[in-house]
């Protein structure tokens, strides 16, 4: 990295911090609670239903959208340097999302609704990102499948909205212009000033 030292680029840091952190609620649900059966139990079980795609108002995803967008022009305020600087950084995060999928997808079946309560430790949630309101496995916490298949449509967004800054912040670094003639273009697109 270059001996100086990086200016305070909040939008971008705001982005990050937001889709590398989950917010967990827990809510009396109807959870599984025998494999062989069809049996469940009312009890307190997490819920991520609002930071999906599908949640009333989709309000999330239009946060991270936002977000992504204002990222983004930190980024185009910076020299190529501190591009390709953010940029690995971008990389690291998208890192351990691929993590994450691996985890997701060794403890997931779509043909089972019962879930261990370590079900988030099991796929190291909170060893990789930051779990707001997480119990430990012992708190008596369930795991229904509809968490399971909210957690992985949240992940889905997040990435997405990851992959979309990544793409752009790279066709800052080879575009088909030049680096000055792109900045300015994508100045344009996103209406600010150069």
């Amino acid at each position: 990295m270059p001996n100086y030292i990086l200016p305070i680029m909040q939008q971008l840091k705001e982005f990050l911090t937001r889709i590398q952190t989950f917010n967990l609620r827990i809510t009396r649900q109807k959870v599984g609670v025998k494999h062989s059966t069809s049996e469940t139990e009312e009890m307190d079980a997490y819920d991520i239903t609002r930071e999906t795609n599908y949640y009333d108002s989709f309000s999330y995803k239009s946060e991270l959208r936002v977000l992504k967008d204002i990222a983004f022009l930190d980024i185009l305020t910076l020299d190529k340097d501190r591009i390709e600087f953010q940029l690995s950084q971008l990389n690291k995060v998208k890192e351990r999302f691929k993590e994450l999928w691996a985890n997701y997808h060794d403890h997931h079946s779509e043909w089972h609704q019962v879930y261990k309560m370590s079900y988030i430790f099991s796929i190291n949630l909170s060893d990789l990102f930051i779990v707001h309101n997480l119990k430990g496995d012992n708190a008596g916490i369930g795991i229904s499948g509809q968490f399971v298949e909210d957690l992985g449509d949240s992940i889905k967004l997040r990435e997405k909205f990851l992959m979309e800054l990544r793409r752009e912040t790279e066709k800052l670094l080879k575009p088909e212009l030049s680096f000055e003639e792109f900045k300015k273009s994508m100045a344009e697109k996103h209406n600010i000033k150069s």
